[in-house]
């Protein structure tokens, strides 16, 4: 059997391409845009997200998530905030997000500060950010 080289398993991504002058002026509208055709092309699992928080001794962590919707130019998650997560989030606010749609050369990626929603329902809303 030959021995694998991880190195050697990539994919090439040549379907089109982003150019500056091409981006909108709202970038929701873009991400908007990829996640629809994220749901089209039937990614597995098109809302999840990979959400990174740092601990109070600085150790950074990730977990994925499911998009509950966006709101007011949030991003919306539910979270526990008895969970590391929550506990993470409650001492330093400042996340990053991470949609990674294979199917797609369309990584949306964004960093922000969480907020505490005022609903009922317990959720973390990432503050839109495109930077």
């Amino acid at each position: 059997m030959a021995k694998l080289n991880i190195a050697d398993i990539r994919q090439e991504y040549t379907k089109g391409g982003l150019r500056e002058n091409e981006l909108p002026g709202d970038p929701l509208s873009l991400f908007n845009r990829w996640l629809q055709e994220a749901i089209d092309a039937e990614v597995d699992e098109p809302t999840a997200v990979i959400v990174g928080t740092v601990s109070p001794e600085g150790r950074p962590s990730t977990r994925t998530v499911l998009l509950k919707g966006l709101h007011d130019g949030k991003f919306v998650f539910y979270t526990n905030y008895e969970s590391r997560k929550g506990r993470q989030l409650a001492q330093n606010p400042y996340i990053s997000l991470s949609f990674v749609w294979h199917a797609s050369i369309y990584p949306a990626t964004g960093r922000g500060m969480e907020n505490q929603s005022s609903c009922s329902l317990i959720s973390s809303i990432f503050l839109g950010n495109s930077n």
